[in-house]
């Protein structure tokens, strides 16, 4: 440590520093990076990922779109949490998701205080400025699974939580949107593991404003009864 500082070193010698208040979303950010570009993995998406009963469900969006809340929420109704950020895909189509403590930005605390008191109070700070809070989560689900539920978020300013079927080439578009390869671009193998993902999974858009009707829409769906 120097000057508040802390000096970190990679595995391949490289040096980077941070802020003491920044450690943990840097080393966080370090071991993400690293499991992205594994040659383990075909490709990443940017989702979020739960499971119910062995089905997987993904939550695809942008930082913002409210993905980290609402697996909260679908945690707290009893979902099993498997990531919030990023999902591994294998060239079968197995997705795995990187289980750290669920990140929650300033406005989702309110939330967290009702759910868990004063338990996770403790802020951090990214490299990019914006504070988060982490939430450990004891029974995160660490194997693979299959995809049974594809969810595309569009959060809007007011209105109803309401699910809209997408088909099958709209769903591959906008997953290659949250797509990551290592070397920059969807391979041959990619590609045919996209293809059962989606074929295996029913892909739909859920517009929402509120995180707890999002939960009540998302449940249902996985009860069966949407």
């Amino acid at each position: 440590m120097l000057d508040e500082q802390v000096i970190l070193r990679g595995e391949d010698s490289s040096i980077s520093r941070c802020q003491v208040e920044a450690l943990a979303p840097t080393i966080k950010a370090h071991i993400t990076e690293r499991l992205i570009r594994s040659d383990r993995w075909t490709f990443s998406l940017h989702a979020a990922s739960l499971v119910k009963d062995g089905m997987g469900l993904l939550l695809c969006g942008q930082p913002g779109a409210g993905k980290s809340t609402l697996s909260l929420q679908l945690v707290d109704a009893g979902l099993r949490y498997a990531g919030d950020d990023v999902a591994l895909v294998g060239a079968d189509g197995a997705i795995c998701g990187i289980p750290f403590a669920l990140t929650l930005k300033e406005g989702s605390w309110d939330l967290l205080s009702r759910l868990h008191g004063g338990r996770y109070d403790a802020t951090h700070c990214r490299s990019d400025g914006v504070l988060v809070r982490y939430v450990p989560i004891a029974d995160a689900y660490r194997q693979s699974f299959s995809a049974s539920w594809i969810i595309f978020l569009n959060r809007v300013a007011s209105g109803p939580a309401e699910l809209t079927a997408i088909d099958r080439l709209d769903s591959m578009k906008r997953l290659i949107d949250n797509a990551f390869a290592a070397d920059g671009r969807l391979s041959q193998a990619g590609f045919f593991a996209l293809k059962r993902i989606i074929a295996g999974a029913r892909s739909l858009q859920l517009t929402y404003c509120e995180a707890v009707e999002a939960r009540r829409v998302l449940m249902d769906l996985c009860n069966g009864k949407a």
